[in-house]
């Protein structure tokens, strides 16, 4: 059983440019998730692309590691159906508490480009009722293509 995230926030926001209101910055797509604890279960969240974008990082962070059982982190691009990182999940008790720690995203372009509404999903499991982690976000940085 799945049970859907709550609590996040969206900034877009543009960076460089010439000055004068004429653009030529580059458009970001910042996704920050503050994911619930789901013991023993999985909670996964859906999004979507604003605009034809590039994913160009992932940052993860936790205000207590879990110590109990398997925690992973997945996060797939739904258009390929492949992870965008590097290894098929990640280990979430391997995170330092109340530290920022960015992940490696994959190698394969095609599974961190976005078109407009492609969709992509965050899931989070813990595999025992135990799972002491809390503070759980994850952020997810998108560059306008």
């Amino acid at each position: 059983m799945s049970r859907a995230a709550a609590n996040f926030g969206v900034s877009l926001y543009s960076l460089g440019g010439s000055g004068g209101g004429g653009g030529g910055g580059t458009s970001y797509d910042r996704q920050l998730l503050n994911i619930p604890e789901a013991p023993g279960d999985t909670v996964e969240f859906r999004g979507w692309a604003a605009f034809g974008a590039t994913l160009t990082q992932i940052r993860v962070y936790n205000a207590v590691t879990n110590t109990v059982g398997a925690f992973t982190l997945t996060i797939t691009n739904n258009a390929t159906g492949n992870t965008v990182l590097n290894a098929a999940n990640f280990n979430m008790n391997t995170l330092v508490a109340n530290t920022v720690t960015a992940l490696t995203l994959t190698g394969t372009s095609s599974d961190l480009s976005f078109s407009t509404d492609d969709r992509w999903t965050v899931s989070l499991a813990s595999d025992n009722a135990g799972l002491t982690a809390s503070g759980i976000y994850v952020s997810l940085l998108f560059e306008a293509t």
